[in-house]
């Protein structure tokens, strides 16, 4: 947003009717007066759709700037003064507009698309974030596909603005010290440099719907500091800041101040736009000119310290190039907007092309360089050689003189000169561009009395010489293409002859060219090339003329043309008169660069033939619609009274529709208004009242709508309708014409538009590991910064009868989507996302629960067209508890067994022992201790296990099993003890999920007397897929292998003989039976190696001598 001075530091002599000084007052007097009135405007720019648009606060005005040709939702607007860009963006990508260029497709470039770059960075959905340009920097908003703010980036720009040179995110959840769902959606952002500190203004709103949005509203953010202060909370709005250091925000389309210390919004309006409003520009204060688009535009920044200008009045602000484009007049539209600040030159300027030069003299501020402009051949472009000849130019007396050479060869008709003024010679050196200080003026020229070549008009007709404007066009190279050039005549008159001069271009292969004349429905042909081989063209058709062209037609002169252009003679020279090149064959091409049109009329009365035309455009986007309407005076006659009105109700259905962007005026006459209250119905029209156009204008009427529900039909989502537009004539005829397939009337075919809505539906959602840093966020369905997604998740969408409607697969990032074709919706549709053995659903969203959160499916019953989000499912992991052991010792030993058990949630976990001996009634006693070190001995102050406990996601805690074997325990005594593990998964949120994970270690113990062999197990286990090492406990994913190795000793001091060795696969494993095997045997022992399902044996025969000891291992496969 841009917005300026304050309102109440106005000059108390008023406005520009104090500076009547006489031009021989004194110069610093002089001085005194223009920077008196040297006051700004408060001037923004902000977007609605893909519009760009201008606001003046103080003279109430609101102006459309250019359209984007890229982004259907302009937003993170920015402006760059030292540039003279515009800033904006759209899903990954940024673009800039040079209003240099003037305000068509061609002034818009892309410069980033942050996904694949030059710069590449995390930044996405730019369409709906926020936007703000300080100190070289382009301050850009990421948004979720929820819509929730991941960060703000830093883009540092090249020096000439036209480029991303480099993106840093600035971590405002870290500085937030919150999740993006707490600080919510952007609004907007207003960055400013506050004693050479950099501070962003931001706001933001609550989008969870259920209040979750704790550190959303109007906020203050210092990146170097890391800093974040939330003002105040509540729903955001957008933010701009002004060159006054004051801060902007809207409520609808109401704009208002922001306090900067409490965050406030004041309860004054400053002004209400004619648009919806989606995002602002910072502050500026440039002047800008009102020369016709064509011409480009210059822009200078106001500089209070500083007097430089031309006239006797300082510019004023202004959002952008004052012209026709903009509903203003080319020539004076900065005249009659705020201050009349061009007073350069008086009226329109007359030069003469009967002279070599022309001089004109200009009041000025002293010091200053001026330049000057003159289009001499009317081309619509100030040419470098159009330039004053005596440039540079300085004012060193309060005047400045500048002179033109070679207006001998110019064209005679209407032009314009362009004049600017500033400290700083290079920024004028060019007829466009932005300067740091100084004034621009833009106004009108007559070019005549020179002998200039034209045709012949019968005695007692007036001649009138017209220069196209809208050159150069390209011709060619494809076969078949057609380029047109169009000069508009504003002059009523009966046409008595027409004569067609200056035809100037180049082309490889003339041959190939066809030129016609057309106006009032009716084409002569010009041109039918009989020159092979012969290139460009240079000259002119008059039908009196019997001379036929040359070859090459290149010498100038005016030749017959191919049909007589009689056909002409009687109709109103108004209106569009257009010169069609049609190049008939592919592969040449040139240029069109100079064309004129004489016209012959006599003083008759013209017979009135008042018309009107109606085309419509409709741009579908889901089930969002862009509907534009062009409506044409066809006629040579003013219209008034127009009624636009579009009936959605009978094609939409009533009530089936929302309005969401009030109609706004994209182009038409001065002062057109857009009725605000257009609600779709048949008697509600889209303009406002009494709206007239004159012969040959045009008003085009956008306006923005999203259907609700798409009906069921044969063919769902096809539309076909048409809008209706009256009017009266100047003698009270009453004209009606429907509206015809797209914006081009030429051909009024009153057909209706078709247009289709993607009746398709499109599911989107995530899986991810619903386990927040923060025990209180965890477990409850909502995604939190930290709580990653999770890859691979087969997502299916079933009917009712289970049948596999489409299938996906989360990606990197654990998202995920679906489209569902039309003939598959109106209906239950269960959205079931895959398990695995190593986690546990327990979280999904809330709006689309089957009833039970821990079941991985989700219910929904998608319209057409429907876009639905959220559909989101969350697991947690099983946690680990590590591992059996089996010994063999004598009587009276105490034994101490390791285990270790690490959380992977948030919950309460408990542990329980129980023992079973053999033989039964046996005196073991076993104990559970907390191994605090985790150093697998018990140190002194070890506690026994009490009670359950509440852990965190990731915690570790080790624990102790001691045993003490009886000292008169018999020989092949057995003590089993098994060692429980129960998290119940906390559940803060109370979603009811009732979930828990049980795990089981199991110690075995045998006793041997003394004298006697005794056996010693030792079991290891190592993941043979990512080449770990033996380890007591290990974790692997779904088809990973893990290897269990088994050392066996004879730990006794007597012989061994016959050992059966078996053991089970754990659950969710399957035996490799090739791996089962004897992989070292002590020598005189046979190992013979047996598995039968999860079973596996060894059998060792022969005598096992003491100390002795082997080793045997299995593989298996988790399922």
């Amino acid at each position: 947003m841009t917005l300026t001075k304050d309102r109440n530091k106005r000059s108390s002599t008023g406005r520009a009717g104090s500076l009547l000084i006489p031009v021989w007052f004194s110069i610093p007097l002089l001085l005194l007066a223009m920077l008196d009135c040297a006051q700004a405007s408060e001037v923004f720019i902000y977007s609605s759709q893909s519009t760009i648009r201008g606001i003046d606060l103080d003279t109430g005005t609101d102006r459309f700037l250019t359209s984007s040709p890229y982004a259907a939702g302009v937003n993170a607007l920015a402006q760059n003064v030292e540039a003279g860009i515009v800033y904006y963006g759209d899903q990954n990508s940024v673009y800039r507009w040079n209003p240099a260029l003037g305000s068509g497709p061609a002034a818009h470039q892309l410069m980033n698309d942050f996904s694949i770059g030059p710069v590449t960075a995390p930044i996405r959905n730019i369409n709906s974030t926020a936007g703000s340009f300080v100190a070289g920097k382009y301050y850009v908003g990421s948004e979720s596909a929820e819509g929730y703010i991941e960060d703000l980036f830093e883009l540092t720009m090249s020096i000439d603005g036209t480029q991303v040179v480099s993106a840093r995110a600035l971590d405002l959840q870290g500085a937030c010290n919150c999740t993006m769902i707490q600080l919510g959606g952007f609004g907007d952002v207003a960055a400013l440099d506050e004693g050479g500190v950099i501070v962003i203004y931001g706001s933001s709103a609550d989008l969870s719907g259920a209040g979750l949005g704790t550190s959303s509203g109007r906020w203050k953010f210092i990146p170097a500091a890391g800093t974040f202060q939330l003002l105040s909370s509540g729903s955001g709005g957008q933010m701009s800041a002004s060159p006054s250091g004051r801060i902007y925000s809207n409520v609808g389309n109401d704009i208002r101040e922001v306090n900067k210390t409490t965050g406030a919004i004041s309860g004054t309006t400053l002004m209400t736009t004619s648009a919806p409003i989606y995002d602002f520009t910072d502050g500026f204060t440039l002047d800008f000119g009102d020369a016709p688009d064509s011409y480009g535009a210059a822009y200078h920044r106001l500089d209070s310290a500083q007097a430089a200008w031309i006239g006797s009045v300082a510019p004023d602000n202004e959002s952008g190039a004052l012209n026709q484009v903009r509903g203003d007049t080319d020539g004076s539209g900065d005249d009659l907007d705020g201050v009349d600040d061009e007073d350069a030159v008086a009226g329109t300027v007359s030069v003469s092309n009967a002279v070599s030069m022309h001089t004109l003299t200009v009041q000025c501020s002293p010091g200053v360089r001026v330049s000057g402009w003159i289009d001499r051949d009317i081309d619509g472009v100030f040419d470098s050689d159009e330039r004053n000849a005596n440039h540079p130019v300085t004012c060193d007396t309060g005047t400045a003189v500048l002179t033109w050479s070679g207006m001998l060869s110019a064209t005679s008709g209407n032009t314009y000169l362009r004049l600017r003024a500033s400290t700083n010679l290079s920024a004028i050196s060019n007829a466009t561009g932005v300067a740091t200080d100084g004034e621009i003026e833009d106004h009108p020229v007559s070019i005549a009395g020179g002998n200039s070549t034209s045709g012949n008009c019968p005695a007692g007709s007036t001649s009138t010489l017209y220069g196209a404007t809208d050159l150069p066009l390209t011709i060619g190279p494809n076969a078949r293409t057609i380029t047109t050039s169009t000069i508009n005549v504003a002059d009523d008159g009966t046409v008595v002859d027409v004569n067609v001069l200056s035809v100037e271009g180049t082309h490889d292969l003339i041959d190939d060219l066809v030129f016609d004349l057309r106006h009032g429905g009716r084409t002569r042909r010009l041109y039918n090339s009989t020159c092979s081989l012969q290139a460009d063209f240079s000259l002119g058709f008059d039908d009196d003329v019997l001379a036929l062209p040359p070859c090459p037609p290149v010498d100038g002169g005016i030749y017959a043309s191919r049909q007589s252009l009689d056909r002409f003679e009687g109709q109103d020279a108004a209106g569009d008169w257009e010169l069609r090149i049609t190049d008939r064959t592919r592969g040449n091409g040139g240029a069109l660069s100079k064309w004129t049109l004489e016209i012959c009329t006599s003083g008759t009365s013209v017979v009135e033939t008042p018309d009107i035309v109606l085309g419509k455009e409709v741009v579908v986007d889901g089930r969002s619609l862009t509907i534009r309407l062009l409506a044409l005076n066809n006629g040579n006659v003013t219209v008034n009274d127009l009624a636009l009105t579009d009936d959605l109700d009978t094609v939409l259905g009533t009530g089936n529709y929302s309005i969401t962007a009030s109609p706004v005026i994209l182009s038409g006459p001065a002062g057109s208004t857009a009725n605000q209250g257009f609600d779709g119905s048949s008697d509600v029209q889209l303009l406002g009242t009494s709206t007239s156009l004159q012969a040959g204008e045009s008003i085009t009427v956008e306006v923005g709508v999203h259907v609700d529900v798409i009906a069921a039909s044969s063919e769902p989502g096809l539309y076909a309708n048409q809008a209706r537009i009256t009017a009266s004539g100047p003698s009270g005829q009453v004209l009606m014409d429907l509206s015809g397939p797209g914006l081009d009337v030429s051909l009024d075919s009153d057909e209706a538009v078709t247009f289709r809505l993607d009746a398709s539906a499109r599911l989107a959602g995530t899986v991810f590991l619903d386990t927040s840093g923060d025990p209180a966020g965890a477990h409850d369905g909502i995604r939190q910064a930290r709580e990653p997604g999770v890859a691979g998740r087969q997502v299916r969408a079933l009917d009712g009868n289970a049948q596999v409607l489409a299938t996906t697969s989360s990606d990197a990032s654990g998202n995920w989507e679906l489209l569902l074709d039309p003939a598959w919706l109106n209906q239950p549709i269960t959205i079931a996302v895959q398990g695995d053995t190593l986690s546990r659903f327990i979280s999904e969203s809330a709006a689309y629960t089957t009833g039970s959160v821990s079941d991985g499916q989700l219910l929904v019953t998608p319209a057409f067209g429907d876009r639905l989000t959220g559909l989101d499912v969350g697991i947690v992991n099983s946690p680990s508890l590590g591992m059996d052991h089996a010994v063999t010792v004598t009587p009276g030993t105490v034994v101490v067994q390791p285990h270790q058990w690490q959380s992977s949630t948030h919950g309460s976990v408990d542990f329980s022992l129980a023992q079973v001996t053999s033989p039964a009634g046996s005196q073991w006693t076993a104990s559970l201790l907390e191994d605090l070190n985790c150093n697998q001995v018990i140190d002194g102050g070890e506690p026994p296990w009490s009670s359950a406990r509440a852990v965190v996601a990731e915690e570790r805690i080790c624990l102790l099993l001691q045993s003490s074997v009886p000292a008169t325990a018999t020989d092949g005594a057995v003590a089993s003890s098994t060692l429980t593990a129960t998290l119940e998964v906390a559940d803060l949120s109370a979603t009811g999920h009732g979930l828990s994970f049980v795990l089981d270690n199991r110690d075995d113990i045998q006793v041997i007397r003394l004298g006697s062999g005794r056996l010693e197990l030792v079991k290891q286990v190592s993941n043979v897929s990512t080449g770990g090492n033996k380890v007591f406990s290990n974790a692997a994913k779904p088809g990973q292998t893990l290897q269990y190795t088994i050392e066996y000793r004879n730990a006794g001091d007597g012989p061994l003989s016959d050992v059966l060795i078996e053991d089970a696969a754990p659950a969710f494993t399957q035996v490799q039976a090739s791996s089962v095997s004897c992989d070292n045997t002590p020598a005189a022992l046979t190992c013979t190696p047996g598995s039968s399902g999860d079973a596996v044996s060894w059998e060792i025969l022969g005598s096992l001598g003491a100390g002795q000891s082997g080793t045997v291992s299995y593989q298996v496969i988790i399922d």
